[in-house]
């Protein structure tokens, strides 16, 4: 999957090394879900560059991708709306 720059910058800010990227494209690619764009932003966001975390949101978002919106785009415990990752980032 080819990725907008958002999402590229993005993988090449947050992970240090060429496979760590490429397995992060790897699994960002593989997902099926709905709303796939933002769900990548999502995960990339709450991961932080960790790729226990990244596993994390990825197995989350196959089970039911609105919790890695919540977990995204929403203040715990308020759930106020924070950010929209329908959005590039730095928009």
């Amino acid at each position: 999957m080819d990725f907008p720059e958002d999402i590229e910058l993005k993988i090449r800010e947050d992970f240090n090394n060429h496979e760590d990227r490429d397995l992060v494209r790897k699994i960002l690619s593989d997902l099926v879900v709905k709303e796939k764009l933002r769900i990548i932003r999502c995960i990339l966001f709450v991961s932080k560059g960790n790729l226990d975390k990244l596993g994390e949101m990825e197995a989350l978002a196959n089970t039911d991708y609105r919790d890695v919106i919540m977990a995204g785009e929403y203040e715990y415990p308020t759930d106020k709306k924070l950010r929209d990752f329908n959005e590039p980032f730095n928009t």
